[in-house]
């Protein structure tokens, strides 16, 4: 049986408002290796799937699909993720990843449209291993951080051909390993720093410059704000998170920039704003030291990389 029987097999639509929603919505590709292409299971690979924007409200349910996987991630608007093995509705919201082992019912609405999503079903022996993480830690619900090399991944994932050539498998594999990897590392505790006694403060830091890093920085501002010297909190924070708090945030700000040359039309000067650098100047120079090029090169040589990974084959 294709997986497009399959998928029908087990598509059902609910009438939302008067209106019937075709379950073919959520399969606007169907991906298949090329004849002269050698499957192997164990490699990830993808079932159908695409980037899809619904106007309109609507309730899809699916009955069990065995060996397949789902992921779902939502760019503009919003839906809603319900299943017999929850106790609850999860919402998927603007840069929510779903990652979902087929094998179990599930039910996809629309809550506000327009509702912007890619929607992936995909395969392989690995998959096991992924959802044995997911269901052993019950997370099956992820927000990527703004700086979060996965966005590029899913966009990437959308340039693949429906029928496609080894290197295309190959980059597809890559691409379903990377963003699998990356969930399920999030997934999973930090048994480094569970057994070390670091102190409460240092993680209020580390979660202010994670995700207030656009904000003006000094060491002076956390000197007053925990009372504690600000030569103690350089010291500490270095010895726990292995770089001092400016080198850190110069680190998380510098990925958020790389995130958003990657997936915006944003120039360099709005960027630099965006991640906390007023001085254009002192952006550029601060990204050439860490990455040996800057932001306009940065850019310029991965679209022409992502270009070259999908140009035809001799």
């Amino acid at each position: 049986m294709t997986f497009s029987e399959t998928f029908l097999r087990s598509a059902s639509s609910k009438t939302v408002a008067n209106y019937t929603t075709d379950p073919v919505l959520l399969l606007p590709n169907l991906y298949e290796p090329a004849r002269d292409n050698p499957v192997d299971d164990a490699f990830l690979s993808l079932l159908g799937g695409g980037s899809v924007q619904s106007e309109q409200l609507f309730t899809i349910s699916f009955a069990p699909m065995a060996d397949v996987g789902l992921l779902l991630y939502t760019t503009e608007g919003a839906g809603t993720f319900k299943s017999p093995r929850l106790s609850a509705n999860n919402t998927l919201t603007s840069m929510s990843v779903l990652f979902w082992d087929c094998s179990q019912p599930f039910t996809l609405a629309t809550s506000i449209v327009p509702w912007h999503f890619y929607i992936f079903f995909l395969k392989g022996r690995q998959l096991r291993f992924f959802h044995e993480i997911a269901k052993n830690n019950r997370a099956y619900l992820y927000r990527l951080p703004p700086y979060s090399p996965l966005h590029q991944h899913f966009h990437t994932l959308l340039g693949i051909p429906q029928s496609y050539f080894t290197k295309d498998g190959l980059i597809m594999h890559n691409l379903l390993t990377n963003i699998l990897c990356g969930l399920s590392l999030s997934f999973l505790p930090d048994t480094k720093t569970k057994n070390e006694k670091i102190p409460s403060y240092l993680y209020e830091l580390k979660d202010r410059l994670d995700h207030h890093y656009q904000d003006s920085f000094s060491l002076s501002q956390y000197e007053e704000l925990f009372s504690i010297n600000k030569y103690r909190i350089c010291r500490e924070f270095s010895q726990y998170f292995g770089s001092s708090p400016l080198a850190y945030l110069t680190q998380v700000r510098l990925a958020a920039a790389k995130e958003m040359l990657l997936t915006t039309d944003l120039n360099v000067y709005e960027i630099s704003s965006h991640v906390g650098y007023e001085n254009v100047n002192h952006f550029i120079s601060l990204f050439r030291k860490y990455n040996r090029t800057t932001p306009k090169s940065f850019k310029q040589k991965a679209q022409e990389n992502q270009s070259a990974l999908h140009s035809p084959l001799e």
